[in-house]
This record gives structure tokens, C-alpha cells and sequence, in this order.
């Protein structure tokens, strides 16, 4: 694992891929382990107890003479239970382990192993997180809102939110990081007596403090923002930027920032919620949406990736439509190619112009 040793803090004996790292990521790390004679185990079956992750690791060790690095695969077939035993009385006391898995073990979770356990890659634009990091005072908030509708607080999914309005709530701040009270009462209870709106507000916040365990927010100026003991970690913030670092940088970058902003949109913005002000932001992202995935195209077509930016093009036009240059661009690119009749077909779902 010589590419990878040099990333991970050596003050740690546990090292934990992170789940949503692309698969060429764990297929390299595989092949490395490999190349270096580590002790490569993939575990077999399914919620695995402590006796039967037992019986396969002394199968897996007797083939093994070194063990100064142990590489576990599909970890999560073990229950949370059996690998936090088998990390606590089992792991050999001078290996390095890497765990790949398709869920972060509950194990890790807990304060008496997060002193010796890492998540890696970290990076925060891209929503990978190692919330190992963190304990105290600071607090890591993880809000997936593109099609996942998924909420965790230092690494732990939250999904008790006593009724739908703190929940509402909760995600109307995050959304705005910034709003007046006036911008959350006309959001919520713009047909509510002032004096009603304010007391429904303080008991949906304070429910929102009980199942945080902090403030979310604080006021400040006139204005409610994101408190500062608080790092966000939030899709859709994470898409803007990574788009808006892609109109700065040369193609090749352009791409890999476009396609990393992409890979957050797994679905429509809280999709399962229909609040007024939810359905005006869920139009606008999806209109980003479609907006990057033309930028992409561009890019792609520039780079002489036709066929790519072709797909991507009608892919923006399908979702966003509201575009026709876009349609009229695949067809260009399509008649490019030689293939005339897709050219016609293209320019046939929509008002465009013929070539």
C-alpha cells in the first residue's frame, strides 16, 4: 500500500474506506495489498456472528506468516456486534488494518474505538468525511437532500424527528444557511398570527435543539445562520461549489470537478417532501442539474468526447426542459459523426431548427 500508507495518520491502527470511494479506489488498494504480501481477507455470508467471524479469520491467518498489514473486504457481512469484538480481543497488536466496506461499521462508532480508528479519503467538498475527527464541542453534520434525504450527526443517522415540522425546519435552515425570521414565517406560516407563528416557531426549533442536542442555529443581526460549532457537510452546497471551481481551472480539471458535482445528484431535492418553498428549490436544482450536466457536455465536446457530450446534451435537455439549443447541439455533433438519421431524431423531439 505504498500510495496510500503516505495519506493515513500512523497514530491510528484502523483505517476505514470510505463507502461512497469509487470502486477503482478499493480495487487499487486491493491490488496493492496484494503486491505487498498483506494478509488480504474477504469475508463469506451474512451477519456473521462473533464465532463464525472467528472460525474465517483463523483461515484466513494460518495462511499468513506477516501480519503487519490486514486488509478486511465486505466487512459489513460481519455484524456490528462480531467485528467490534473481534477488533477489540482479535486484531493482532502491531498490524495496520483497512477496512473496506459497503456501510461504516456501527462499531466504529462508538468514543473507546473512534481514538484508534480512521475514515479515509477526507475530503469535505466531495461529502467524504471522517467523522472520527470528531468529538466535544465541534460537530459534524452531514445532510444528503439530493434523492437520499439522509441525515447524520458525527457519523450517526438521524431518523427521529418527532413530526414533520422540525424536520422541515431543519432543512430550510440548512438549505438557507442564512434567513430572518420574516423569511421563515412567510416560508411556513404566512397565513398565521404573528403572535401564533412565533410560539409554533420557538417549540419547533427547541425540538430541533432536543434531537440534535445542541442549537442549530444562532441569531445574530437580524439573522438565524448555521451555528459555528457546526461543520456542514451538505450535498447541494457541495455541488455549486465543485461546479463553480469548473469555470476556473482547464478541461481536464473542468471535468473531474463537473463529474465529482454529478455524482451527488442521486434524485430530485427532497423528493419525499412537498412544502411550497421544497418544490420551487427542488425546480431550481434541478435546473443546476441539467446546467452541469451541458457543462459537462461542453467540456466533453471540446475534448473530442463526442459521443459522451451527445449523451449528455439530450441527458440535459430531458431533465431541464427548457433548453432546445441544447437538442440542437447533440444534433450537430451527431451529424459530426457521420450518423445522420440520430441528427434527424434528435432534432425531432423538439422546436429546433433543421441543419
Amino acid at each position: 500500500m505504498s500510495d496510500w500508507t503516505t495519506s493515513l495518520d500512523t497514530n491510528k491502527r484502523v483505517h476505514v474506506l470510505h463507502p461512497y470511494s469509487d470502486n477503482s479506489t478499493r480495487l487499487e488498494i486491493i491490488h496493492e495489498a496484494l503486491q505487498l504480501n498483506a494478509l488480504y481477507w474477504r469475508l463469506d455470508g451474512c451477519n456473521l456472528d462473533a464465532d463464525m467471524l472467528l472460525a474465517q479469520w483463523q483461515e484466513a491467518a494460518s495462511l499468513y506468516h506477516h501480519q503487519d498489514w490486514i486488509l478486511i473486504d465486505e466487512a459489513d457481512r460481519a455484524s456490528d456486534g462480531a467485528l467490534g469484538h473481534w477488533l477489540d480481543h482479535v486484531l493482532p497488536a502491531q498490524a495496520q488494518l483497512i477496512v473496506i466496506t459497503r456501510r461504516i461499521p456501527a462499531c466504529i462508532y462508538a468514543p473507546s474505538r473512534r481514538q484508534y480508528c480512521e475514515i479515509f479519503p477526507h475530503d469535505p467538498v466531495r461529502m467524504v468525511n471522517d467523522f472520527t475527527r470528531y468529538s466535544g464541542e465541534r460537530h459534524l453534520l452531514e445532510v444528503r437532500t439530493l434523492g437520499k434525504n439522509q441525515v447524520l450527526l458525527n457519523g450517526c443517522l438521524i431518523d427521529h424527528w418527532e413530526g414533520i415540522l422540525p424536520r422541515l425546519l431543519f432543512f430550510y435552515f440548512i438549505d438557507k444557511g442564512i434567513a430572518t425570521r420574516a423569511n421563515i414565517f412567510d416560508a411556513f406560516w404566512r397565513d398565521v398570527p404573528v403572535k401564533e407563528a412565533t410560539n409554533i416557531f420557538h417549540v419547533t426549533k427547541r425540538k430541533i435543539h432536543e434531537i440534535l442536542g445542541f442549537e442549530l442555529t444562532v441569531y445574530d443581526g437580524g439573522f438565524y445562520r448555521i451555528a459555528p460549532y457546526i461543520d456542514l457537510s451538505y450535498d447541494v452546497l457541495s455541488f455549486s461549489r465543485l461546479v463553480q471551481e469548473s469555470e476556473i481551472v482547464d478541461d481536464a480539471a473542468a471535468d473531474r470537478l463537473i463529474s465529482d458535482a454529478i455524482s451527488l445528484y442521486h434524485g430530485e431535492f427532497l423528493s419525499l417532501l412537498d412544502s411550497p418553498w421544497i418544490i420551487r428549490r427542488r425546480h431550481e436544482i434541478t435546473l443546476a442539474y441539467a446546467d452541469a450536466l451541458a457543462r459537462l457536455a461542453a467540456v466533453r465536446q471540446h475534448r473530442g468526447q463526442l459521443v459522451s457530450a451527445v449523451n449528455l446534451y439530450l441527458k440535459a435537455w430531458s431533465i431541464g426542459g427548457q433548453d432546445d439549443s441544447w437538442l440542437y447541439l447533440a444534433a450537430q455533433l451527431a451529424e459530426k459523426q457521420g450518423d445522420r438519421t440520430l441528427a434527424q431524431a434528435i432534432l425531432a423531439q423538439g422546436v429546433v431548427p433543421h441543419l
